[in-house]
């Protein structure tokens, strides 16, 4: 039982942690005009620009030819960050923004216009930032974020499951240390009596009533399932007994079951006299 609690809560713990690391890292100018970095990536990426005034512009169909830069921009108006933007990433707006993973923020050197196009070689650049953790991995580190969030739910549910179980666990010790407890209460009470059989056999003594209660003391006792027997039956044979015992049908009834059961019982285990 410890060892299936430990592992309910080793699977709770594992199904929410983290699996991608969302930490900003900033890039020399010269990673966005490497052909197997960045640039090879552009079609699944989402490039921003930002100019030394703090004016953040959005860049459509990049591509760098002949070392340079070349895209269409169209500027954004009151984008998340104005201020100070690259002391300001962290994991925090990227969970506002689920998107912004595949964000890549380059920082120029000077001012931009509001113009459609624009060229930018390297020295124009004063570096890059982004969540991207290995430039020539891209795609795999894009699919990774990807999954973690169509796979949220189920880490939730599994976690969620994990803590039912658990709770179901610990009720169920809960439930059997009271019923145990109770047991053992009754057990020390009843001194051995056993109530319906003595009413239909008249006596604690006879041989019936004998073997019933060594069936009760070296078979049910053995088992979890035969204690909650001697505990329910002990609990509401007293009151059966009082409201049946001059009922001459219902002993005969009884009698009749208990008479076959008792035989069984000696032919199974060979108890011809207790």
């Amino acid at each position: 039982m410890k060892k299936t609690f430990f592992f309910l809560v080793i699977c709770i713990v594992v199904s929410s942690c983290a699996s991608y690391n969302f930490a900003k890292k900033y890039y020399a100018p010269s990673t966005l005009f490497h052909e197997n970095k960045f640039s090879s990536e552009f079609d699944v990426l989402e490039v921003l620009v930002h100019d030394k005034d703090g004016k953040t512009f959005k860049a459509t169909d990049p591509k760098i030819d002949n070392n340079e830069f070349i895209s269409t921009i169209h500027p954004i108006k009151n984008y998340i960050i104005l201020e100070n933007l690259k002391s300001s990433l962290n994991a925090e707006k990227i969970r506002e923004n689920k998107k912004r993973y595949k964000e890549i923020h380059v920082f120029l050197k000077d001012t931009l216009n509001k113009r459609n196009s624009i060229k930018i070689k390297s020295e124009n650049v004063e570096e890059i930032v982004s969540y991207i953790q290995n430039p020539q991995n891209i795609k795999k580190e894009i699919k990774k974020v990807e999954n973690r969030e169509l796979n949220g739910f189920l880490k939730f549910f599994s976690g969620a499951f994990g803590l039912f179980i658990l709770g179901a666990v610990i009720v169920a010790l809960i439930l059997i240390a009271i019923l145990n407890a109770i047991y053992n209460a009754i057990e020390d009470a009843i001194s051995g009596f056993c109530y319906i059989a003595t009413m239909v056999y008249r006596s604690a003594d006879s041989n019936e009533v004998l073997i019933l209660r060594r069936f009760r003391d070296e078979k049910l006792k053995k088992t979890f399932i035969g204690r909650l027997f001697i505990l329910v039956y002990y609990g509401l044979s007293p009151l059966f007994v009082k409201i049946f015992k001059n009922s001459i049908i219902v002993n005969q009834i009884i009698k009749r079951q208990l008479d076959k059961f008792v035989d069984k019982l000696k032919y199974q285990n060979n108890w011809q006299q207790y």
